[in-house]
């Protein structure tokens, strides 16, 4: 079973050459996801002392760019996350999300967690839709898609999928405002996700997240090492 919860959100209406997301604390093991949405192009490093952050894909378009990157902190971190950039875009916006029960534990920062992914852009529709390359490999994985797409519109997800977060950053009147939406779906086969709008220009990314396998549970009277988890999500080595 994975669970899946939103950390925090934010945006600075600001050209700045680096964004600051407020302090938080990352628990050792868990898959992390940081979506970034900007007026610009995708950031040159997300920094947190001890953790590294690793792109997984982005969708880049003129005016509205999504990236999405995944971290597993080695040990309990708390600290300022960092999102820096080789030029100053007009704003970012962004989400952390964490995921647990998954096969993060295995791999190259979680590379093992993230099955696929793809990106996609758009310019001048009234909807988006980012699709993975294949199938999915089980209907128990999650499927995450985070967007970003300009100006005053509102915007509303494809039905099915449960919308984490809806950031808008930019003056209320703003033509260049950016709407930053992070979403997902659970125990489906479904592969797309389709967001509606206005009309205005957007970009997207979408991954497939393994759900964790199952481990046998420890000898009648014996405690788990690893209490933080319950004994349900144990994963056997891959």
């Amino acid at each position: 079973m994975i669970d899946v919860a939103l950390v925090t959100s934010d945006g600075v209406d600001a050209s700045q050459s680096s964004y600051s997301v407020a302090s938080q604390t990352l628990t050792a093991g868990r898959l992390y996801l940081l979506s970034v949405h900007t007026r610009g192009g995708i950031p040159s490093s997300v920094e947190l002392s001890g953790v590294t952050f690793t792109l997984i894909d982005s969708g880049e378009q003129a005016n509205d760019t999504t990236a999405l990157y995944r971290c597993v902190p080695a040990s309990n971190t708390t600290g300022v996350i960092a999102i820096n950039f080789g030029s100053n875009p007009s704003r970012c916006s962004w989400n952390l999300v964490e995921v647990d029960g998954t096969t993060a534990v295995s791999g190259d920062n979680g590379s093992a967690a993230i099955l696929q992914s793809a990106d996609n852009y758009s310019d001048g529709t009234t909807n988006f839709t980012v699709t993975l390359p294949g199938a999915l490999s089980s209907t128990g994985n999650l499927v995450v898609a985070a967007c970003t797409h300009g100006n005053n519109d509102e915007s509303s997800p494809e039905s099915g999928w449960t919308q984490l977060s809806h950031r808008m950053t930019g003056s209320v009147d703003g033509w260049d405002r950016i709407n930053a939406t992070f979403n997902y779906k659970a125990d489906s086969s479904d592969n797309s996700y389709t967001e509606n709008w206005g009309f205005n220009s957007g970009s997207g990314v979408i991954a497939e997240i393994e759900e964790g396998e199952a481990g046998p549970p420890p000898p009648f009277g014996v405690t788990s090492l690893f209490a933080r988890f319950p004994v349900h999500k144990l994963r056997s080595p891959r």
